[in-house]
């Protein structure tokens, strides 16, 4: 505990050094505050990541409060900075088993963590967008590639020192790792399809968008300057019609010189016409046009279609002659008393149509239309003289490159992107003037831009989250089921097979249980088999070693001078020990106790080629020490299997007494002097054990025995008898034991000791062979 809150001061402290050093990027600050609490927690232990987070971010709380620093942010970056510690802690502990993640998991933690801190900075300002936008494009990439990457290399760097300082090796993949590497590219490849698609969606809505707003402005100031055209023509209609009333024998010219003669200043009509139904120019105020059929052009053909189904129609300006002076306008009415036989149609230039001053009621309609945000409309009449109110510098762009594109816009009729210029423009020729609507690209691509970003950022965390509920779906489904089946497994395989495994959540970890458990019992069945035929072939060895053995008491009848009696007390399996005598010769009596190294068939196999050996070599004469040296040779040749044997071996000279022996790593024997009516332990030198190494050397030793002595002879199965508190009975106690039995005849001293083991033991397992 104390460890962590040292850990987590001073991740706190390096959070406080971030928020205080923070890399100024135009008008927004880039930090690494986040990495701090997400290191502490990922990499050292989650109540170390709280800590450094709860320390960072309120201090960047009260800077905010305090000097005013960053107060547009306090809200967003301080409850970011305070949950990256909580969530360390919860992916360490959940996720990855409390160590320290792969880089790869550090940089992804450190991503979606940014992300998270951006979206917040767009939830507290959800009212100004465009300002959050600005903040957030500065942003984006330093703060998430920053913070990413000093959490990957924090990780890294600990697995590097687990690597060469710990000497810990690379851990293996598990399944977790596995499924959590092939979820995150699943993620990362879904949110970047996801992320092309809106971007691709966004784009054409933007572009759309913008085609609505130019093509509705463009459509209003058509509207506007169209209507008020036409109504000065109905009005000259009007006067026209009225003169004709009072008047029914005008003629063309007559009719034109007395609406002129009522005109203001400055407005007149270029030319009256007289024309039938079907077409025909019946009179003029141009002699010229007499008998001209409306039907030969197209102006004219449109003319007269429309005047066949109107009372009257007033036709935009045409430029006549495509100069930039021969701009006309026609309009029509029938006749009234006269429909029958036509309509007269009247025709006048741009100058009378500016003459009433419609650059005021122009500069009216456009000097208040704001065009999407920024955006406004630019009209220039026939002459290319600017009719809107105001400097042209005011629009952002230079009136010259204005002039550049004019001439494309003309001829394009559709959207124009400036190439040099981040405007959006749309051009059309209504009624002798230029419009021209145009906005800022960034009206459009602002909000484009705040969405792709915001969608981004929750996204991503959308998507963390997604990743690691499924990391916790399946840890708690599978994982801890195939955890439980391996702990049941590992009981199993360390020989408990009574265990069981009982995993049934799902249909299909319950048929996997019952397969290992129906395995299980098979096993253990075939093992009772096969320990039923082991134990049969082992109890045919045990009989086939103890024949070997002499068994007979008293062996030599014919010799009253001494008496020698053995037992040989095997453990569960086939023992090692082995005994043995012989006379040599009718004074020498050869004598021995063996015990070979490990239990079953190969240490009675071993025993029983050890014991013809000795007997061999004995029986050729060979000195004693001779024996054992051959003997310790042809058992070290070929033996693969490092076994070895102890042995004792005397030759007692009947007639004499002396006994001359060699001991092969064995145990002290006992011997009992009737002179002095005492146990004790003999004197004597060991040497290297039988099959031990080859061409070692034997020293041959001797004793005397006088007549009423013993010699004791036995094997390690004595003295590490073990009682159930792992007490030896020792060579003190069989010495003692030896004491109680001096008077008793041999086989009565032997089945004494056993006896004495028995009782020491208690109720507990023979683990060794007892020879004696």
């Amino acid at each position: 505990i104390i460890r962590q809150i040292i850990y987590g001061i001073t991740f706190g402290l390096l959070a406080i050094i971030a928020t205080q050093h923070g890399q100024n990027i135009g008008s927004a600050i880039v930090n690494v505050r986040d990495a701090a609490p997400l290191v502490a927690g990922l990499c050292l232990g989650g109540p170390a990541g709280a800590i450094a987070g709860l320390i960072g971010g309120v201090q960047r709380f009260l800077t905010s409060i305090v000097s005013g620093l960053g107060d547009y942010t306090k809200y967003a970056c301080s409850i970011s900075t305070i949950i990256a510690g909580f969530i360390a802690w919860a992916l360490r502990v959940r996720m990855f088993e409390r160590k320290s993640p792969s880089w790869g998991f550090g940089l992804a933690v450190g991503v979606v963590m940014e992300c998270f801190h951006l979206m917040l900075i767009f939830v507290f300002h959800l009212k100004e967008p465009y300002e959050v936008l600005s903040l957030v494009e500065i942003l984006t990439f330093p703060m998430i590639i920053a913070n990413g990457v000093v959490v990957m290399l924090a990780c890294l760097g600990v697995q590097l020192i687990e690597f060469f300082v710990d000497k810990k090796s690379l851990r293996k993949r598990t399944i977790n790792t596995k499924i959590q590497f092939w979820m995150l590219i699943l993620v990362v490849s879904s949110a970047l399809v996801s992320n092309v698609f809106l971007i691709i969606v966004e784009n054409n809505f933007a572009t759309e968008q913008g085609s609505n707003i130019l093509y509705k402005n463009i459509f209003d100031m058509e509207s506007t300057v169209t209507n008020y055209s036409d109504k000065l023509g109905s009005g000259f209609l009007e006067l026209a019609n009225t003169e004709l009333k009072n008047d029914s024998s005008l003629t063309a010219k007559e009719l034109l010189d007395r609406v002129n003669s009522k005109l203001e200043a400055g407005s007149y009509l270029t030319q009256v016409n007289y024309v039938s139904n079907n077409g025909i120019v019946t009179d003029s105020s141009d002699p010229t046009n007499v008998g001209y059929n409306m039907n030969t052009t197209a102006q004219s053909r449109s003319f007269h279609s429309m005047m066949l189904f109107n009372d009257s129609y007033c036709q935009q300006f045409y430029n006549k002659y495509q100069e930039e002076d021969t701009y006309v306008k026609y309009c029509g009415k029938h006749f009234d008393n006269k429909f029958s036989d036509g309509y007269f149609q009247i025709c006048f230039g741009p100058d009378t149509f500016y003459a009433p001053d419609i650059s005021v009621v122009i500069r009216e309609a456009s000097k208040y239309r704001r065009v999407n945000q920024n955006g406004f409309v630019i009209i220039y009449d026939y002459n290319n003289q600017l009719v809107t109110e105001g400097d042209p510098s005011i629009y952002a762009f230079d009136t010259d490159y204005l002039d550049t594109i004019l001439p494309l816009m003309m001829h394009t009729g559709i959207i124009f992107k400036g190439d040099t210029t981040p405007y959006y423009f749309m051009f059309s020729e209504v009624e002798t003037y230029y419009v021209i609507v145009t906005f800022p690209m960034t009206d459009v691509t602002n909000m484009r831009d705040a969405v792709i970003y915001l969608f981004n950022y929750i996204s991503i965390v959308i998507y963390a989250l997604i990743f690691v509920l499924s990391h916790l779906l399946i840890d708690t489904i599978v994982v801890k089921r195939i955890h439980s089946i391996n702990s049941s497994l590992g009981l199993i395989i360390a020989g408990d097979l009574d265990q069981k495994v009982e995993v049934n959540s799902t249909e299909e970890f319950e048929d996997l249980s019952n397969d290992i458990n129906i395995t299980v019992d098979t096993l253990k069945k075939y093992i009772a088999q096969e320990a039923q035929r082991l134990d049969s072939e082992l109890a045919f060895a045990k009989k086939v070693q103890l024949s070997s053995l002499p068994s007979v008491f008293p062996p030599f009848p014919d010799h009253k001078s001494f008496d020698i009696y053995a037992s040989m007390y095997t453990a569960k399996q086939v023992g090692g020990d082995f005994y043995d005598f012989y006379l040599l010769s009718y004074e020498l009596l050869a004598f021995l106790v063996a015990d070979v190294s490990g239990k079953g068939i190969p240490a009675s196999m071993f025993m029983m080629e050890s014991k013809a050996m000795l007997k061999n070599y004995a029986q050729s004469g060979e000195k004693l020490k001779d024996v054992f040296f051959k003997a310790n040779n042809a058992l070290s040749s070929g033996n693969e299997a490092n076994m070895f044997v102890t042995c004792w071996m005397g030759i007692l000279n009947i007639r004499t007494g002396v006994v001359k022996f060699v001991n092969a790593g064995h145990n002290i024997p006992v011997v009992y002097r009737k002179k002095t009516n005492t146990w004790e332990y003999l004197n004597q030198k060991k040497n290297m054990v039988l099959a031990g190494l080859e061409d070692m050397k034997y020293d041959e030793q001797e004793l005397v025995l006088e007549p009423g002595d013993r010699i004791y002879l036995y094997t390690d199965g004595v003295t590490e008898a073990t009682r159930w508190d792992n007490t030896l009975y020792g060579e003190d106690r069989l010495l003692e034991c030896l004491s109680k039995h001096t008077k008793d005849k041999q086989k009565n001293v032997l089945d004494g000791i056993k006896g004495d083991i028995d009782t020491f033991v208690e109720e507990g397992e023979q683990f060794d062979d007892i020879t004696m």
